[in-house]
């Protein structure tokens, strides 16, 4: 993303590592970097880099509005991580940094769920601003709440992630349309021996293995060519498809059309991929991030 120009990033996770801090301290020379963080651990890394780099690194302070992955909700612990930047010559405390990744399905739809972030958020924000620390940046993210996002006090920036492409899971719980969702991965059946199933050339390889799970039935993409057909198995290079539902059964050497159950790890798996252009001719793209796993 750097290779773009002098653009602003923010790495929106604690960057850990003397490696990724050397890197980000680096970057932080041409480019304008923010970093999420929730601990002095991490702050100290930074800090230290910067030092030697002769930088200033951005700081965003992880808030738990519920998921429990990162971050806190106490306000004393938050406002001494903002003061600890401020503190150090080579940090600039940029503000807040939320995800809202526990909202989805009826949670993300009822008023009560944002209300509930809020009654911890706003002790937060108070805080900080008692303490000449109000944040400039107040970041929220997560596709589910993404149109909702306005009733969290204060955000005035959103990290648009899977919104982008939209997948199965998005699709599953009403948060999108199928015409939503951008992404396919045309797979061919291969076997139809069995009946009542079908076997396709697209494995974990091609899907990824990531798993959805609704009322104990266990998907692993939408096929929008047979929506009564379910993918139940995976193994490296093939799947397993029960028809058993379908009017008309796919038969061998057929292509389908799945929506992924998550875009984000299905795109890292391939080198290039096909845009459809409104004239329906297909451009090769290469996938510019191929592996670059950080």
């Amino acid at each position: 993303m750097a290779k773009l120009g002098p653009i602003d990033l923010t790495i929106a996770y604690p960057a850990v590592g003397t490696a990724r801090t050397q890197r980000i301290a680096k970057l932080s020379l041409h480019q304008n970097i923010t970093v999420a963080v929730d601990s002095e651990y991490i702050l100290n890394e930074l800090a230290g880099e910067a030092a030697k780099h002769g930088t200033v690194i951005g700081v965003l302070i992880i808030f738990d509005a519920g998921l429990h992955r990162c971050g806190t909700a106490d306000p004393g612990q938050i406002v001494r991580l903002a003061q600890y930047a401020e503190a150090h010559s080579g940090l600039r405390f940029n503000g807040i940094q939320m995800y809202l990744g526990h909202l989805y399905a009826d949670a993300a739809r009822d008023m009560q769920s944002f209300k509930r972030i809020n009654q911890l958020w706003s002790p937060v924000h108070e805080a900080l601003c008692a303490a000449s620390l109000t944040p400039k940046t107040v970041s929220s993210g997560s596709t589910p709440s993404l149109f909702k996002t306005h009733l969290i006090s204060h955000v005035n920036e959103i990290r648009v992630g899977t919104a982008v492409l939209n997948d199965y899971f998005i699709l599953k719980f009403d948060h999108c349309a199928l015409t939503d969702c951008a992404a396919r991965v045309v797979a061919t059946v291969v076997s139809d021996v069995v009946p009542g199933q079908v076997i396709i050339d697209a494995g974990s390889k091609a899907l990824s293995a990531k798993q959805l799970l609704r009322h104990e039935n266990l998907e692993m993409g939408y096929i929008v060519e047979f929506p009564h057909a379910r993918i139940t198995r995976l193994h490296e290079e093939h799947g397993w498809v029960d028809v058993s539902r379908c009017n008309h059964q796919p038969k061998v050497g057929q292509r389908m059309s799945i929506v992924p159950v998550n875009v984000s790890l299905c795109v890292n798996l391939y080198d290039h991929f096909y845009l459809i252009t409104p004239g329906g001719t297909l451009q090769k793209k290469r996938v510019d991030a191929r592996g670059c796993l950080v």
